[in-house]
Parts: structure tokens; C-alpha cells; sequence
């Protein structure tokens, strides 16, 4: 892997929140919301809380 490469992958993997919305380093963010929903339609939850 170049270095592009895993200062990319560095930078998503290492999220920050201010406890209602996740960002990352110089590119997208997403509500908590945003992210739950994504993340229960993925795995095709049905139980929310």
C-alpha cells in the first residue's frame, strides 16, 4: 500500500463526533441518525431502539 493509500485509510478510520454528528478528516460527515440508519439498513436490522 502507498502512503496515499494509508493516509486515506488512516483518515476513515479514525472518525471524530461532537456527540451528534461523526466527521472525517477533510471529508464527509454524517449525523448519528444519518449513520444508525445506514448502518441498520446494511445489516438489515429490524430492532431499533
Amino acid at each position: 500500500m502507498d502512503e496515499t493509500s494509508m493516509e486515506v485509510n488512516r483518515m476513515l478510520h479514525l472518525p471524530r463526533t461532537d456527540g451528534s454528528r461523526v466527521y472525517w478528516s477533510k471529508v464527509a460527515s454524517l449525523s448519528i441518525d444519518e449513520l444508525m440508519n445506514m448502518l441498520t439498513d446494511e445489516t438489515g436490522s429490524e430492532n431499533k431502539n
